[in-house]
């Protein structure tokens, strides 16, 4: 990022609106992947509620984002030359001979991470366009409390008037690697969540939220039990 002053992001909902009428187009075209297409959902009276929802979660997104940041620095790069700014000059010293340090196992040591899930986000292949790919994929956890807050919405305003409730399914037997994901093989609950994320980050995938409603309710069990 550059030192230049970067302008204050708007989280008036006047700002998201058009967003808002592209989900409610969106969640009303049929769902495909069964023996028949399924209806969609009429949102077109949920229009000003939905951008004032987005942008609540978007405020909320940034300051989740930010503290996840804060909490997970990124380790060295193991190749230590990338570490360095490139705008600055050679050192014109090397002590690599001087102290015979198998630097390797010295970085395992110190910043690597241990077996498991290291609670990142996964690069995938599944996109709904052609963007390049970032180094580092967006992290997934800030992610959460927006799912909650769709929910919450989703079942005042929507679910008990037309009888479905929040449950993003994304048609995972459609995925494929070769071409975009087909956005239509998705319910309309999963629809709301990837154009919403999509906004948040350009970089999330369908794939690296296929499982996350189910991830936020396995972090609220947790969350539950501990308290």
């Amino acid at each position: 990022m550059s030192g230049e002053p970067q302008p204050e992001p708007s989280y008036q909902p006047e700002a998201f609106r058009p967003l808002a009428a592209h989900i409610v187009e969106a969640a009303r075209q049929p769902v495909l992947g069964g023996k028949s297409p399924r209806p969609g959902i009429d949102l077109s009276p949920h229009l000003d509620a939905l951008a004032a929802l987005i942008a609540d979660v978007a405020e909320w997104y940034e300051v989740a984002r930010d503290d996840w940041e804060a909490r997970n620095v990124a380790p060295p790069n193991r190749d230590l030359q990338r570490n360095l700014d490139p705008d600055e000059p050679e050192p014109g010293y090397d002590y690599g001979d001087a102290e015979p340090t198998d630097w390797a196992a010295f970085f395992d040591a110190f910043y690597g991470r241990a077996d498991g899930n290291p609670g990142r986000n996964r690069q995938t292949h599944q996109r709904t366009d052609t963007k390049p790919w970032l180094p580092e994929p967006p992290p997934v956890p800030p992610l959460y409390p927006v799912v909650v807050a769709l929910e919450r919405w989703w079942k005042a305003q929507v679910g008990d008037k037309h009888g479905q409730r929040f449950s993003p399914r994304f048609g995972r037997d459609f995925f494929d690697k070769d071409r975009p994901y087909d956005l239509r093989y998705s319910n309309p609950p999963a629809r709301l969540l990837w154009l919403i994320a999509e906004r948040l980050d350009p970089h999330y995938t369908p794939e690296n939220l296929s499982d996350l409603h189910k991830q936020v309710l396995r972090h609220r069990a947790n969350a539950a039990r501990k308290s």
